[in-house]
């Protein structure tokens, strides 16, 4: 099973890194890019 990363903990890193986020739905979007399934295939392959 893979595991990706939430969104808090990527405005946690983000945060630490020291950069603005100006959309975080543009962000918690391009998160859950990865893990996108249609008809129970991943949408990336």
């Amino acid at each position: 099973m893979t595991d990706y990363l939430s969104l808090d903990d990527a405005l946690h890193v983000v945060q630490r890194l020291g950069f603005p986020v100006r959309d975080v739905g543009l962000l918690s979007l391009a998160l859950a890019r990865p893990a996108t399934i249609a008809g129970g295939r991943c949408v990336r392959d």
